[in-house]
């Protein structure tokens, strides 16, 4: 009976192995604390969203890895705690300057964007990021400018950052 445990430790893997175990009767924890190492942004929040967990505890996360949308999604759940130090890792290969941005900050401290090779938004949210130090960008960005009015050395500045710009919009 581990109706008593109020804590259980280890990889995503591990712990959702004991939950799941029909040999470990009543486990039900207030927290669940991962392994140092990188983990993957949606296993993290399938496992916050467990109703045998309360809380995920981040502390030991040195990494997220996933889309933006997913290492967005446990940055903002508040059952997701102490994360600090974290570098996230984008798998996306298209991305909305804004949203990369919006990693920084909330205990992520660098984002590796380099699979991003098309990134969307305005020419001034991509020159933003791509001109950011703690964000890594590929070599080859394809700049998608999603808004209907550019001023000129906004894309001028703009040109000298991308491979290329797609101005469709304009």
């Amino acid at each position: 009976d581990a109706s008593s445990l109020d804590n259980i430790n280890g990889t995503i893997a591990e712990i959702t192995a004991a939950l799941d175990d029909a040999g470990i009767a009543n486990l039900d924890v207030d927290t669940a604390t991962l392994d140092a190492g990188p983990v993957d942004a949606a296993s993290v929040s399938t496992l916050e969203g467990r109703s045998d967990v309360g809380a995920v505890n981040g502390a030991n996360i040195t990494g997220l890895t996933g889309t933006t949308a997913e290492i967005q999604s446990v940055l903002d759940n508040a059952n997701v705690t102490n994360l600090s130090n974290v570098t996230a890792t984008v798998s996306d290969t298209t991305d909305d300057g804004n949203d990369l941005a919006a990693l920084l900050g909330g205990g992520v401290i660098a984002v590796d964007a380099s699979s991003v090779t098309t990134m969307t938004g305005s020419a001034s949210d991509i020159t933003a990021v791509m001109q950011n130090g703690a964000i890594t960008k590929n070599a080859n960005v394809t700049a998608e400018l999603t808004s209907t009015t550019e001023d000129a050395s906004g894309l001028t500045t703009l040109s000298g950052l991308v491979d290329s710009i797609d101005a469709g919009n304009l």
